[in-house]
């Protein structure tokens, strides 16, 4: 062979497995119909590296930790054995593994690149049965199916209507698929860990019976590291142009000042007159009680008189903030940007609420109120058109280090735990810490884990 060749051959080979590759996955997701609740594509070969799982021609070997933790039940374990032989086998392709939930049915979907190899996988977890509806069928011990043809597989929970259901859904698929929206099918095949789309349904609206032009999606792109997790999120149409969170602006900075040093817990937002609270306040009282919807539809009037920025922020008092959550072991800060009138209709209630429960509160020379609670002192009144209530005498001059976190978002939050033995003996001793983003259309989600070893997904998991 002519060596000089030797380059441009590599180069076509490699063409050629990343062609393939793309077409199979486009194939996958034109088998999933357009108007599914959730689409998740998954590289699980680099997932369960993150996990610390090895796959092989026997299966899956499983980390202790997640034994115990996260892979307790056989369906999981049996399914990881099954994913394991395909990968070592040639079987199947588990770097583009489809998670689906649609009109109350989840399955796992995956491409098959050889029947004969699947058949004779010797998994002592898998049993196939007859062909039927078209489909080789199966079972995965306690409670799974498996479906596939020469192509494709789906492992779905345990049904005798599984290739019925599978029919259905491809049926549908023909008319609309996932594969079919270019800019959803773009995203799915990006090089992220797991790639998620969500088509936006307002819960207050019955589901549209298929997605329109207009259909808002969530796409949410996962990466690990040994160093951080991070999901990146957009909002986009269909058509894959960029759409903001409506309701939204620019986190004010000024009430950073306010925040407490050595902050552990922080969460800010700016809205607008625009933004839609009947969401919120519908998710909030779902599952709730009397008293929860009750105190809800008091609160919703104030909650839509917001015009700006809302901040909470809380730092540990005491060395048992973290393992007793009693609001007396923390000194927090929250303050709402509102009318002046609705201000001083809120503070107005609280005094006559107060006078009611027999509580007389002390105003200083700010016209603060100083109401005795929790073991120290609540502070509540107008600052600087704020609604603001703290545990602490209102001061704008603290320098803390948030503000490369929030300035210029329209929402952002951060999490920081020293030392995880704070909140439990039993816990490790790294620490967490969180910071999320959101800004125009965008928003990210970063977890480092200070002081632990190793993959952060995998010490993460272990907690569950």
């Amino acid at each position: 062979m002519n060596l000089h060749k030797l380059p441009v051959i590599m180069l076509l080979t490699a063409m050629a497995v990343i062609i393939s590759s793309c077409s199979r996955q486009s194939e996958l997701l034109d088998t999933i119909p357009a108007d599914a609740d959730v689409v998740a594509v998954a590289d699980a070969k680099k997932l369960c590296q993150e996990l610390g799982i090895t796959l092989s021609d026997t299966g899956a070997d499983i980390p202790p930790a997640l034994k115990s933790g996260l892979f307790t039940d056989d369906r999981s374990r049996g399914v990881l054995d099954i994913l394991g032989r395909c990968e070592a086998s040639g079987a199947a392709d588990i770097s583009t593994v489809a998670v689906v939930s649609t009109d109350g049915e989840s399955f796992m979907t995956l491409p098959v690149n050889d029947w004969e190899k699947l058949k004779s996988l010797g998994s002592p977890w898998l049993e196939w049965g007859e062909d039927t509806e078209g489909f080789h069928t199966g079972k995965i011990k306690d409670g799974m199916t498996i479906l596939a043809t020469g192509s494709q597989m789906w492992i779905l929970n345990e049904d005798p209507k599984a290739p019925v259901i599978i029919n259905k859904l491809l049926k549908a698929s023909e008319k609309h698929s996932v594969g079919k929206i270019d800019a959803i099918a773009q995203f799915l095949g990006g090089d992220k860990m797991i790639n998620i789309a969500i088509p936006a349904q307002n819960p207050l609206e019955e589901k549209d019976s298929d997605v329109s032009p207009e259909t808002k999606w969530t796409l949410m792109g996962i990466e690990a590291s040994e160093n951080s997790l991070t999901a990146d999120m957009e909002m986009v149409a269909e058509t894959g142009e960029a759409i903001e969170m409506e309701g939204l602006q620019p986190v004010n900075p000024a009430v950073l000042s306010y925040v407490p040093e050595e902050c552990s817990i922080a969460v800010a937002a700016g809205f607008t007159p625009r933004f839609d609270w009947d969401i919120i306040t519908t998710l909030t009282s779902i599952g709730g009680d009397f008293q929860t919807r009750a105190a809800l539809s008091v609160i919703a009037p104030y909650l839509k008189s917001i015009d700006g920025t809302v901040m909470i922020a809380a730092a540990p008092a005491n060395n048992e903030s973290f393992s007793d959550p009693n609001p007396g072991n923390w000194n927090f800060i929250m303050m709402a940007h509102m009318s002046q009138e609705k201000i001083d209709q809120i503070l107005g209630m609280v005094r006559t609420m107060m006078f009611s429960a027999g509580i007389s509160p002390k105003t200083d020379k700010d016209g603060i109120m100083v109401v005795p609670q929790y073991g120290t002192s609540l502070y509540i009144g107008n600052v600087d058109g704020y609604l603001a209530v703290a545990t602490f005498p209102f001061s704008n001059d603290h320098n803390n280090s948030l503000t490369p976190i929030f300035e210029g978002k329209d929402a952002a939050g951060m999490l920081r735990v020293p030392s995880l033995s704070a909140i439990s003996h039993n816990a490790p001793s790294w620490g967490i810490d969180m910071k999320a983003r959101i800004e125009g259309s965008k928003g990210n989600l970063t977890i480092t884990l200070p002081g632990s070893e190793g993959s952060v997904l995998l010490n993460l998991m272990t907690l569950l």
